[in-house]
């Protein structure tokens, strides 16, 4: 894999975010847990005013970053035609959500942990959704870094 984003295919830049996520998980369980838990409850209005600005200040870098890191791709056709920061959103919310539905399944049922298997398959998912793959196959044999717009299958249906 590319070590620089702008070498990465889009597909690779896919992978890296699966595996930045486990890392990120990997690094401090515990705390993410609970960021996340605060972050989706009302707990987070007793937080003194610093800590709250801090976890936003962290939540909003962490997202720009993520589309940033997204928007070549979004923009030259290699991924859907929406925001990269709407994209970056619903990587983060699709993360966030299975940490939390996966540690709640793991207080029930402590011998078994089904993250790492649950996020590769939601991010197989994200794959799935997210690239243009008529378009990543002609992009990756071309070369070309501009890509024309796609016709909808579903009007073709249609006609």
């Amino acid at each position: 894999m590319a070590e620089n984003r702008y070498e990465m295919s889009a597909e690779e830049k896919i992978e890296a975010l699966r595996e930045a996520m486990h890392d990120v998980y990997k690094f401090d369980p515990h705390m993410l847990i609970n960021m996340f838990h605060l972050q989706s409850s009302e707990t987070i209005k007793n937080l003194s005013k610093k800590l709250v600005k801090d976890i936003k200040k962290l939540s909003r870098s962490s997202l720009s970053i993520m589309a940033r890191f997204l928007d070549d791709d979004v923009k030259q056709g290699a991924f859907i035609n929406k925001s990269s920061t709407i994209l970056a959103d619903i990587i983060w919310s699709m993360f966030s959500g299975i940490v939390l539905l996966e540690e709640s399944k793991r207080m029930i049922h402590e011998e078994k942990s089904y993250l790492e298997k649950t996020l590769d398959t939601a991010f197989e998912i994200i794959k799935r959704g997210i690239l243009r793959e008529p378009v990543q196959k002609k992009y990756a044999v071309s070369g070309k870094r501009s890509v024309p717009e796609l016709k909808s299958p579903v009007r073709e249906l249609v006609k």
